[in-house]
């Protein structure tokens, strides 16, 4: 074999886009009214979406170790993007459950060491043995709140394709959709891949990849996007949100504070408080927003030191109100050197050439160039609505002596689900009123 023909194989790539398209609402796009009057039940609106392909099991559980090892992941991507310069006392929101399922794909097709790099990450086996359950229990849960995952592979097609048992496995445990695409094509690829972007989030992320993303050595785009839209379980009441301080570290910022009668499940340390505010009706315990305040420690060292043993807690919780302020902001990240900070660092090394179960083809020595994340929040007084995740507070008057919880500082905050917890999305409130429209 020629000295350029080693060379060209060993710098072939597989270009990996993590697309975490977080808490999509149904009027984005839209107008107030319109949203109000939509009433679609978007589970069966398959001219408007490509969902998932996981089907319907009534036996179907979200586990004890899937939780764990997802949860585990979450908190060490949050702790390392937080930490990072760009996103340091800033507004912050990712969908770790995203970024952990294209690392499960990816795992499948995966060798040696690199591929104990990423099990090691994601929590070990479990986190690809039980995401087919898992997620087949988060799609039906609960009709009333919209949760819908999408996965897809887009492979060079005239050079590349995917292994039989690499396509067979990941469209059995994960759902995903597979299709070969002529990469020289720059434009129509852009456009495809753009185009099931916007389809499956409500048009919410129109772009997620342009023409320079593409080169005559990129192999494949695995993509996932989420789209979640839910209302509370008990709406805040408008007419009580009134203009109060929020203590930013940037300052004292003034923003809309939201509050309600309803009480909701709140618990206190001498180290954080925090509140549990429920979303759906026909399963209403399950879907929730867990937010943390830490009152005694930074936001880092909470995030590095006590969140896990916090999401962990079964303590039971007494119902207090709360007050909680609007916010809107987007984050894109590029999650390479977060993800080698956790210890992936073999699908990055064009050397490894240890993803060798994936395709067949004319490049052996695959490796991975690019891994991103777009994400967006919304809160309101009824619930997630917009391009987001809508993070809403309430306030009443305690009769048993306990206080309210205020959250006029910041604080981190997890969509979860299931009895155990399971972290679909993640994020921190630095400021409320730095709104981000993207």
């Amino acid at each position: 074999m020629s000295a350029k023909h080693t060379q060209k194989k060993k710098v072939s790539l597989i270009s990996v886009h993590f697309v975490g398209i977080v808490l999509v609402i149904l009027n984005c796009g839209t107008s107030d009214e319109e949203a109000k009057n939509d009433n679609r039940n978007l589970h069966n609106s398959t001219s408007t979406f490509i969902y998932n392909m996981i089907p319907e099991n009534n036996n179907a559980i979200i586990s004890p170790e899937y939780s764990k090892a997802i949860n585990t992941f979450s908190v060490n991507l949050l702790d390392r993007v937080y930490n990072d310069e760009q996103f340091f006392n800033k507004n912050l929101v990712l969908c770790p459950f995203s970024v952990s399922r294209n690392l499960a794909v990816l795992t499948e097709g995966t060798t040696g060491e690199s591929k104990q790099e990423l099990l090691v990450a994601l929590g070990g086996q479990t986190a690809l043995d039980d995401a087919k359950d898992a997620l087949s229990q988060l799609l039906y849960a609960d009709n009333s709140v919209i949760l819908q995952c999408a996965d897809a592979i887009w492979i060079n097609s005239n050079n590349y394709s995917l292994k039989p048992s690499f396509r067979n496995t990941v469209n059995s445990k994960y759902g995903v959709e597979i299709a070969g695409l002529d990469f020289t094509d720059v434009s129509g690829t852009v456009k495809t891949i753009n185009d099931w972007t916007s389809n499956n989030t409500n048009s919410c992320i129109k772009e997620i990849i342009n023409e320079k993303d593409i080169s005559n050595l990129t192999a494949a785009f695995l993509v996932n996007a989420i789209y979640f839209e839910a209302d509370w379980t008990s709406p805040f009441d408008i007419t009580k949100t009134a203009k109060q301080d929020f203590f930013s570290p940037a300052g004292t910022v003034e923003v809309d504070m939201m509050s309600s009668n309803y009480y909701h499940k709140v618990f206190k340390t001498d180290r954080y408080e925090n509140a549990k505010l429920f979303y759906g009706t026909n399963n209403k315990d399950f879907f929730y927003l867990d937010i943390y305040m830490p009152t005694t420690v930074t936001i880092e060292s909470f995030i590095r030191d006590y969140c896990l043993s916090a999401l962990g807690n079964q303590d039971s919780l007494p119902y207090q109100s709360i007050q909680m302020p609007r916010f809107f902001f987007t984050t894109e990240v590029k999650l390479i050197p977060m993800l080698q900070q956790l210890g992936i660092k073999g699908i990055f090394d064009p050397s490894q050439g240890e993803i060798t179960e994936m395709v067949d083809g004319s490049a052996a020595n695959l490796y991975v160039n690019d891994v991103k994340q777009k994400a967006g929040i919304k809160t309101d007084e009824e619930g997630t609505k917009a391009f987001a995740v809508t993070v809403t507070g309430t306030e009443t008057t305690s009769g048993d002596g306990f206080q309210d919880v205020i959250f006029n500082r910041p604080f981190i905050y997890f969509i979860r689900a299931g009895e155990n917890g399971l972290v679909l999305f993640a994020g921190i409130v630095n400021n409320p009123s730095a709104n981000d429209r993207e």
